[in-house]
């Protein structure tokens, strides 16, 4: 599943993944969404949403939101970011061990 990160105005990048889940759904139903989901899955879609969770994102980086807050600054802030927890592909197909050598 595609993931998205904010990056907030001092650099720090906040994952959505690593968000808790209680402050994505109030976020979403302060905006009138219905589920978090709809917010972490497309988090530039729903404006009013998309304001406070970008607000929010800086919070937790420590910095202090860009305003006025425009498609620009929503568009640069919202970027997918690819899943690091996927398996390394390895050359014999199967994972290395402490015992295998490796070629100088």
């Amino acid at each position: 599943m595609l993931s998205f990160a904010c990056t907030a105005p001092n650099g720090q990048v906040v994952r959505l993944d690593d968000l808790p889940i209680e402050d994505l759904q109030r976020l979403a139903g302060d905006a009138g969404l219905e589920s978090w989901f709809d917010l972490y899955l497309q988090p530039a879609r729903h404006g009013k949403a998309t304001i406070a969770l970008y607000r929010h994102c800086c919070g937790v980086a420590g910095a202090e939101a860009i305003e006025p807050i425009t498609p620009k600054v929503i568009l640069g802030a919202f970027t997918a970011v690819e899943d690091d927890t996927l398996p390394t592909l390895w050359e014999n197909g199967n994972p290395p061990t402490a015992d295998d050598q490796t070629t100088p």
